[in-house]
């Protein structure tokens, strides 16, 4: 009682946003205040409309074969030379985003915007959690299609939130699909072993495969910088760092932080290398040059004092590695703020595969963007509405069909300037 007390005198007092940082459990339980807005919210598009879209989707008119790299937890700043130098140089050769967004700090809700094109928070528990997909995932329905032929390399265990069901779609199943992890759950010490098995079978395929029969799309995802960050003795690039790791606990200290820096660093070379792994069979097999690749993840991870893991929203969990090389495209970097929902319509464009009006939640890389981008804690309860110039720490409750917004810290000025936003942002436009 004391404690429901105090959340509720504390609603509207000046320093709630320092407690809120700070102590992490009053970002998931704070709920509405007297600054509290509603705003509606759209349902997730019908089955039958993405039907009825898929339907109007012709061959591609440039169709390059694609791999599409899919990190689990992996932060924007260990893309570079020490840490991933393969990724480094992939970026040098595409267009390197500087300022992508993940949507969520959580996989499920991530991989909702990524490979189901649908907004975050419809994948939320208590809302659409799972839900039935009769296309399956509309990335690989719409590459489909276009006349690719889809391969899945997972590998993590995807059975929570029956995502490996939705990605999959109903039986019977024809897709190209390799999970590593074992259903019955995967020990964290085998994440190495299970990044090596599924890249094994992406080199078979790009050995033993017939590349003139049509595109292909291979989809890769990678798991050794998931918690608790583990890597082979030949990775341990950087020293000292922490060993013996066992359930999240907060960092207290600088040096505690650093160790676990350390210890992050190098599972993330060691993705790393397993990456180079495939670019190299690429390059064996004279398909580098002409292949368009796309490499992201689902969210970063957080490694110093307070904000450990990916349970909170901040810089380090919502800003994500994006790299897209695009045959034809001349290297770049990018500074426009963009988000995963604009992933597939911008490879769509390169690949001229022609979405019908208002099939895809996001929008080129190459065109306009609206400058705002809404990234959810796993709950649901608190996000960061990101501008080009500012951060809005939200307080959010989700209904079925409405969103209760409350702004950590309010000003009139600059609410009229970001919820005209946030609203656009909410009805994926």
């Amino acid at each position: 009682g004391l404690f429901a007390t105090e959340q509720a005198l504390a609603r509207d007092q000046p320093d709630y946003l320092y407690r809120a940082f700070h102590m992490p459990e009053y970002v998931q339980l704070y709920t509405t205040s007297s600054r509290s807005i509603e705003l509606a919210i759209p349902p997730p598009v019908p089955h039958t409309q993405r039907s009825e879209w898929l339907e109007q989707i012709g061959l591609a008119r440039n169709p390059r074969h694609v791999l599409y790299v899919l990190l689990e937890s992996f932060r924007a700043d260990a893309v570079n030379p020490e840490v991933s130098p393969a990724m480094t140089q992939l970026g040098r050769e595409g267009t390197q985003f500087d300022h992508a967004l993940a949507e969520a700090t959580y996989t499920p809700l991530s991989w909702s915007v990524l490979l189901f094109d649908e907004a975050a928070h419809d994948n939320l528990f208590g809302r659409y959690p799972g839900r039935h997909e009769p296309l399956g995932s509309w990335l690989l329905a719409v590459m489909r299609k276009a006349g690719y032929t889809p391969h899945v390399y997972v590998s993590t265990n995807l059975t929570y939130a029956k995502t490996r069901d939705r990605l999959l779609g109903p039986e019977p199943r024809t897709l190209d699909y390799f999970q590593a992890a074992s259903d019955q759950g995967d020990d964290p010490a085998d994440k190495n072993t299970n990044d090596r098995v599924a890249v094994d079978h992406v080199l078979q395929f790009i050995g033993e495969h017939d590349w003139n029969q049509g595109p292909q799309f291979m989809l890769l995802q990678l798991d050794s910088t998931h918690y608790t960050y583990p890597f082979p003795e030949d990775h341990a690039l950087f020293t000292p760092y922490s060993e013996n790791l066992a359930l999240p606990r907060p960092i207290e200290t600088a040096q505690e932080a650093k160790l676990l820096q350390n210890r992050y660093r190098n599972a993330a070379n060691y993705v790393d290398s397993q990456l180079r792994r495939v670019l190299d069979g690429l390059k064996r097999a004279g398909l580098y040059d002409d292949m368009a690749i796309v490499l992201t993840a689902d969210h970063g991870e957080g490694l110093q004092p307070g904000f450990q893991g990916h349970a909170a929203v901040f810089d380090a969990t919502r800003h994500v590695p994006l790299i897209l090389k695009l045959p034809g495209r001349a290297p770049a970097h990018a500074s426009q703020l963009i988000s995963h929902r604009d992933i597939l319509p911008t490879l769509a464009d390169y690949l001229q595969i022609d979405m019908p009006e208002g099939s895809t939640r996001g929008r080129t890389a190459t065109r306009d963007r609206t400058p705002v981008v809404l990234t959810l804690a796993p709950s649901g309860r608190f996000g960061q509405l990101l501008t080009r110039d500012r951060a809005i720490n939200l307080q959010l409750v989700f209904g079925p069909k409405t969103v209760t917004v409350t702004p950590a810290i309010t000003d009139s000025q600059s609410q009229a300037e970001w919820l005209p936003l946030l609203k656009q942002f909410l009805q994926g436009n």
